[in-house]
């Protein structure tokens, strides 16, 4: 049986999850659209209420409203995934700066993910997908994720977990990041 402790490296891993960009709510890669017409709506929206008061026509002030608040719905959207993702990233890395103890142990028919008292054991075949990048392993047991930097561990143990991986597990992604 193959033992790996791992050194648990904060930075590192606040930079994995922070380092892209993705918890950004504003003018992040999955809100740029919605957060420009959020932006476009705020500048116009005075101007239909100003048009509707000097009119003494309230149609475009409920046209304004409507819009914007279809905007501002739509905006809420598509930033409440990134939201609950933000929640459960800072719960994940309180957790782990509690941690005291994490050690990955393996053999050819299973892997064992032991943190602290809790020990988790998984035959190769329960891993649903692993991704391989240069910074990192993942590797995903719905709904569990078990990510491990490779500057916690030896270049040596991180090439070994990675060979592993690649032979044992259906659903390998490498990626750079």
């Amino acid at each position: 049986m193959t033992e790996i402790t791992v050194r648990i490296d904060m930075e590192e891993l606040r930079n994995i999850y922070w380092g892209n960009g993705y918890q950004r709510y504003f003018f992040g890669p999955t809100t740029k659209k919605e957060s420009a017409w959020l932006i476009v709506a705020v500048l116009v929206y005075p101007f239909f209420a100003w048009y509707s008061i000097r009119l003494e026509d309230y149609t475009w002030f409920v046209s304004g409203t409507v819009f914007f608040t279809l905007l501002v719905y739509r905006f809420i959207d598509v930033a409440r995934p990134i939201i609950a993702w933000k929640k459960s990233v800072t719960d994940f890395l309180t957790d782990a700066e509690k941690t005291t103890t994490l050690k990955i142990m393996y053999t050819d028919e299973f892997i064992i993910h032991q943190q602290d008292e809790i020990t988790i054991k998984l035959n190769w075949s329960m891993i649903t997908q692993a991704t391989i990048t240069d910074r990192f392993i993942s590797f995903e047991k719905s709904p569990d994720t078990f990510l491990i930097p490779k500057k916690s561990i030896t270049e040596d143990e991180f090439q070994a977990l990675d060979a592993i991986l690649m032979d044992k597990v259906q659903h390998v992604e490498r990626r750079t990041v």
